[in-house]
């Protein structure tokens, strides 16, 4: 599996548990107007305009049943 041919879907298995187990609604993100907004670790307010990286973001939405952008 952790054959360089399969780098990327190592990447998206690794993303998607990531997003299904350490990532929780209402203390890392939010769905308002079925989209998924970041929420600031230091502050505790929505980062608006800001998106997870390495396709963390898609993953959220796809684990939230949001429209994935």
């Amino acid at each position: 599996m952790y054959d360089i041919q399969n780098i990327q879907v190592v990447h998206y298995i690794s993303q998607s548990l990531r997003a299904h187990k350490l990532m929780k609604p209402d203390v890392d993100h939010i769905i308002k107007d079925n989209k998924i907004m970041s929420i600031q670790k230091s502050t505790g307010r929505i980062a608006v305009g800001r998106k997870f990286s390495n396709n963390l973001h898609r993953t959220l939405e796809a684990k939230e049943k949001v429209t994935i952008q």
